[in-house]
């Protein structure tokens, strides 16, 4: 079953702080165990009402219910995702490729040049998809590499 085919996303604010901190927790529960632990399990909804209050977040919805969150923070040279999230149910199913392609294809629209995230060493995987999106190391710093990604100008 193809879930992209209908998911739908959009940017978000402080106002949806409560669907964004679930999904976040429910994505990073197995996170958990690392050493040292991911933050994202320990957040508290103040935290992500701050974090969307300092940027914003997308949310993408299947069926009118959320499935998957990220958030965005601007910076003079890039725009930085954080906190990719994908309901357990939903992954490996082609939501958090589209979720990125939404927002890529966003931030193009709206003038943005580069993204970057940052990845844990220890998390090899995430690290492969996000190198399938196109993503190339920018730096290495301790247990996190951060990989960058140029975007297109849209196609006028």
């Amino acid at each position: 079953m193809q879930l992209k085919s209908g998911l739908v996303a959009g940017r978000c604010g402080p106002e949806r702080a409560a669907e964004v901190h679930a999904l976040t927790r429910a994505a990073f529960a197995s996170q958990a165990a690392l050493d040292p632990p991911s933050g994202a399990v320990r957040e508290t909804i103040e935290v992500v009402r701050a974090d969307l209050a300092a940027g914003c977040g997308v949310l993408a919805f299947l069926d009118h219910r959320p499935v998957a969150a990220a958030r965005l923070l601007f910076e003079d040279a890039h725009t930085v995702v954080r906190r990719v999230a994908v309901d357990p149910a939903h992954q490996r199913r082609g939501v958090g490729r589209a979720l990125m392609e939404w927002i890529h294809g966003d931030l193009a629209r709206a003038g943005a040049r580069e993204v970057r995230l940052g990845v844990r060493k220890a998390l090899a995987t995430q690290r492969a998809f996000s190198e399938r999106l196109g993503y190339e190391e920018v730096s290495d710093e301790g247990f996190w590499v951060w990989l960058g990604r140029p975007l297109a100008p849209p196609a006028t």
